[in-house]
């Protein structure tokens, strides 16, 4: 897939997706830090109990493991040319499916209580 002509030039454009995908990566590394090595804290914040060594691993694996690979690709793409409009639709992508995720449970479950 060829880069829109916005992206190919030092514009402002380009730039600017840069930083989205910098600033986007710098979340998603905080979370998966905290996944990784504050895990019950963080689980805790979320008010997910992990009883036992299963849902330590799990949860480790997709707020640690997984949310650090996806601030590792945000990285990469940001100082990759040819992956800016790529990367800047996977992360458009990621974002509606958590908003969709939470949507559907409040619909099912309710809202949650305050963080």
């Amino acid at each position: 897939m060829a880069l829109p002509e916005k992206f190919r030039g030092p514009l402002p454009a380009r730039w600017f997706a840069r930083l989205v995908l910098i600033l986007s990566g710098v979340v998603w590394l905080g979370v998966g830090a905290l996944g990784l090595f504050s895990t019950e804290w963080l689980a805790d914040i979320v008010d997910l109990r992990l009883d036992g060594a299963s849902a330590l691993a799990e949860f480790r694996a997709v707020y640690g493991g997984l949310f650090c690979s996806i601030a590792t690709l945000h990285f990469v793409a940001a100082i990759r040319a040819k992956w800016l409009v790529q990367a800047l639709t996977a992360s458009i992508a990621l974002d509606i499916g958590l908003v969709a995720g939470r949507g559907f449970s409040i619909a099912l479950a309710g809202a949650p209580g305050p963080v």
